[in-house]
């Protein structure tokens, strides 16, 4: 019966070359490079699951499986990583009282294992097949309330741990006002956190001379966030427009 379930896979892949820099040698100056190689496959699966002994209560699980192979000459610096992914998450999703009110709860996993080799001059500590594992385990909450097309509020709670060692509480909040048929007001507020791929977000600075230095004290980025969106819709000489306004 395909109203109690949904079932979906998605594999795709990307193979990406990028050749630059100089066609040949100048007087005697080996000529500059730049080749850049990305191999990526990725398997994706959703399942949706009704539970039609409870009303208004349903599962859903994502997961995903990643492969990346990442090769990059820049100049006389060479860059090697490996990326193997793992992603689950589970939801749960009911109703509180009426379908106003949707009330969501789940456990997500994350596991990242990253092979890296970086070497060439000026690198204060060059490395060759580091491995480097990020895990991460959360539990998340959210409640929406949506009564009728005038305002609705989105509310969550979420809470990680982190590469085993260090716990975030992350709660945000969205809300959403329509005083009239033509206008939208938006406001948005939360706290996250990221870890940062110090190489490979940072490619074009391997491009000059600059000397690479590390800092073993790196931590977590962790942020707040807050948003103020005022959409007006017009219409000037039988033509529709829009003013916005953003504030973050």
């Amino acid at each position: 019966d395909t109203d109690k379930y949904f079932l979906s896979f998605d594999l795709h892949g990307i193979y990406e070359d990028i050749d630059g820099g100089q066609s040949s040698n100048i007087l005697d100056i080996e000529r500059y490079i730049v080749d850049i190689d990305n191999k990526i496959i990725e398997l994706n699966s959703k399942i949706g699951l009704k539970q039609p002994n409870i009303i208004n209560k349903n599962i859903g699980i994502i997961s995903s499986i990643r492969l990346h192979d990442q090769q990059v000459y820049i100049g006389n610096k060479t860059y090697n990583s490996i990326q193997e992914s793992i992603y689950f998450n589970f939801i749960r999703q009911s109703f509180l009282l009426n379908e106003s009110n949707t009330f969501k709860y789940g456990l997500s996993f994350n596991l990242d294992k990253y092979t890296e080799s970086f070497f060439g001059p000026r690198i204060s500590t060059p490395y060759n097949d580091s491995l480097i594992f990020y895990r991460n385990l959360g539990i998340y909450s959210e409640y929406s309330y949506n009564t009728n097309s005038l305002y609705s509020i989105i509310a969550g709670l979420r809470f990680d741990y982190y590469d085993f060692s260090n716990f975030y509480l992350l709660p945000r909040l969205n809300v959403k006002y329509n005083p009239s048929d033509q206008s939208v007001i938006k406001i948005s507020m939360g706290r996250s956190f990221r870890n940062s791929k110090i190489i490979s977000e940072n490619l074009n600075y391997l491009m000059s001379n600059r000397e690479v230095v590390f800092n073993e004290n790196l931590r977590n980025e962790v942020a707040w966030n807050y948003g103020l969106n005022y959409s007006q819709c017009f219409y000037f000489f039988d033509r529709e427009g829009k003013f916005l306004l953003d504030v973050y």
